[in-house]
């Protein structure tokens, strides 16, 4: 059992760090993208850097919300075993309303499961749209500047 629970620390630990990571990527590209568009007009030249900012907002937003999913997930699961135990600070007294509540805490924590991997593929997602979008800017705008209409 030891081992197992070495493993799922290890896990966790990994996914939260990931997390962080790109919560990061994020910001970076953000603080980046904002210095680099300083005095450029707004123009459908711009418009792919304007959707990048957007994405990469999206992203560092969808992180936060990654995280406090987990936070949910993590007490849906120490309630459920306090209800097991019988040691809930607001344990039912009946067993039926007890098998009642360990079953709503269980989907609670399933649906924080599938928010956050749900919330982590959309920070995934919209960290990459945003690096594409900011390469389309650049790579259109070298086209701008090389071939003036």
């Amino acid at each position: 059992m030891n081992e197992k629970n070495d493993l799922y620390k290890i896990h966790t630990e990994g996914q939260t760090k990931y997390v962080y990571f790109l919560l990061a990527s994020a910001g970076a590209a953000l603080g980046y993208a904002l210095q680099q568009l300083e005095g450029v007009t707004i123009s459908w030249w711009s418009s792919p850097a304007i959707l990048a900012l957007l994405s990469w907002l999206l992203s560092f937003f969808f992180g936060c919300t990654r995280i406090q999913t987990s936070h949910r997930l993590i007490s849906a699961n120490y309630s459920l075993l306090q209800l097991k135990d019988g040691i809930h600070p607001h344990q039912p007294d009946h067993p039926l309303i007890t098998e009642a509540a360990i079953r709503g805490t269980t989907q609670a924590a399933e649906n924080a499961v599938s928010d956050a991997s749900r919330h982590f593929s959309l920070q995934f997602g919209f960290l990459i749209a945003g690096g594409l979008l900011f390469m389309v800017y650049r790579v259109a705008d070298m086209f701008r500047v090389t071939f003036p209409p």
